[in-house]
């Protein structure tokens, strides 16, 4: 055809049997008219050059082969190369062995010194998030603009383990004992008008041109601090009435997400051919429901595994030598095995009763394995929505095949709270007092109740 201004053609009228010739501009084909033309060059496959007269005929041709990548028609999202698939899997792997003895090794510190871990690293997840945001030429204009969102990261730290810290160093004696003592004391105050600082150093470094910008990122800010320090800091309580109450629920997250991508991997699309979650069209059906799987059964079978002195004894209770006693913590007796009768029926069709025995770590495992598995990770996908809204892969790229922290602990976040909220519901649950263990003690046999007396006899004569 000419590339003229205009073309003679030969045109039927759709409405009469006249042919009439007429002037019309050349009009060139959409890829979805060339790909219905010539399927071996639709544009999901083949990208088509410009044509250009001084680009050399070979340089034209090769540039037109089809490239190793497809496209899921069904999601519009593309299918990774298998070699590349192959080695981003390897990385994954290996780095995330290395994550799991470190934070195997991390369990075996004391409690204080997992605890500044834990510190450190909501800092680190909190810095993530919120610099999501930042516009560097903004900020350029705005004094103090960064030391004001770490400070109010301060004062969060001092509201939440203020009260933890002073206690702690008041327990350790000498002149910072008494210090710490009137510090704790006016704690509350001292906190309200850090906080107060604060908010008037904001309102003073305020800006004419840039105040939607200033109170946007305060916003972000605000919620980057509930969603992270403010979910998270239930840990730092849970993990002194035991390390198994961070290593046994948060490492079902861990086998729920490393599961998830592997069913994903082998069984993605194969029965379900539409993605769970619209905005990550990468996460699949299949690898949701295989990793719940796979994690009830890690739950119900590994938490035994966990019942060691070291791990399931409160911060203080473990003894070296005798190791830990679980009737002295309220909470211990699910860590001793207990008979569970099971109706069934015969080969009579007659239903009996049959026990078995099982730990009741067991039982709440499960609680924790269905939490983990059905509710966790939906902060993993409010993660890939807020990536998503920045276009940004990763938050960080601390760990190669990963991310950063906040890509390995967006499952977490919802998961602490959880987890408190259910050690103290239904596990530890309501302070003992003198009444509610009198009318614990009328519910006790006659043969009961004078065993407790003679046990409780003897706890008086050590003491």
């Amino acid at each position: 055809m000419s590339t003229q201004e205009g073309t003679k053609l030969r045109h039927t009228h759709p409405y009469t049997d006249d042919n009439k010739p007429l002037n019309v501009p050349e009009v060139t084909p959409s890829p979805k008219e060339e790909s219905e033309k010539n399927p071996e060059t639709s544009p999901t496959s083949l990208k088509i050059p410009t044509a250009n007269p001084a680009t050399p005929v070979e340089t034209l041709s090769s540039s037109t082969e089809p490239k190793s990548t497809s496209l899921n028609t069904s999601t519009g999202a593309a299918k990774p190369p298998v070699k590349s698939l192959l080695k981003t899997t390897i990385i994954r792997s290996i780095v995330g062995v290395f994550m799991i003895i470190f934070f195997y090794l991390v369990l075996q510190l004391q409690h204080q010194y997992i605890a500044v871990l834990i510190v450190i690293a909501q800092m680190v997840t909190w810095n993530e998030v919120v610099s999501i945001r930042y516009k560097i030429e903004k900020e350029k204009e705005i004094k103090l603009f960064r030391t004001i969102n770490w400070y109010f990261l301060f004062v969060s730290f001092l509201f939440f383990y203020g009260k933890y810290a002073l206690t702690y160093l008041i327990k350790m004696g000498g002149p910072i004992s008494s210090v710490s003592h009137k510090a704790l004391d006016y704690s509350l105050p001292i906190i309200f008008f850090l906080y107060v600082a604060g908010f008037v150093a904001f309102i003073l470094s305020l800006r004419k041109d840039s105040l939607r910008y200033q109170f946007s990122q305060l916003t972000w800010t605000i919620l980057t601090l509930l969603l992270i320090v403010g979910q998270t800091h239930f840990s730092m309580q849970y993990l002194f009435d035991g390390i198994i109450w961070i290593l046994l629920p948060h490492s079902m997250s861990i086998v729920n997400d490393i599961m998830a991508y592997f069913c994903g991997i082998l069984l993605g699309r194969k029965l379900i051919d539409r993605p769970l979650f619209a905005l990550s069209p990468n996460k699949t059906w299949e690898g949701f429901i295989g990793a719940m799987f796979f994690t009830i059964v890690f739950a119900f079978f590994v938490s035994p595994y966990f019942i060691q002195d070291w791990i399931i004894c409160p911060a203080g209770f473990y003894n070296s030598t005798t190791g830990c006693d679980t009737s002295s913590f309220d909470h211990g007796y699910i860590f001793s095995l207990s008979k569970y009768p099971i109706p069934i029926i015969n080969s009579d069709f007659q239903l009996k009763t049959i026990e078995i025995s099982l730990y009741p770590l067991q039982l709440h495992a499960i609680s924790f394995a269905l939490f983990s598995s059905l509710i966790a990770p939906f902060g993993g996908f409010l993660a890939s929505s807020i990536k998503r809204a920045f276009n940004k892969k990763d938050f960080d790229n601390i760990f190669p095949g990963h991310g950063g922290f906040m890509d390995r602990v967006d499952c977490q976040l919802l998961m602490c709270s959880f987890v408190f909220i259910y050690l103290n519901t239904f596990i530890k649950g309501k302070p003992a007092t003198v009444d509610s263990i009198l009318s614990q003690i009328n519910l006790l046999t006659r043969e009961e109740q004078l065993l407790l007396f003679h046990k409780f006899q003897t706890i008086t004569q050590m003491k």
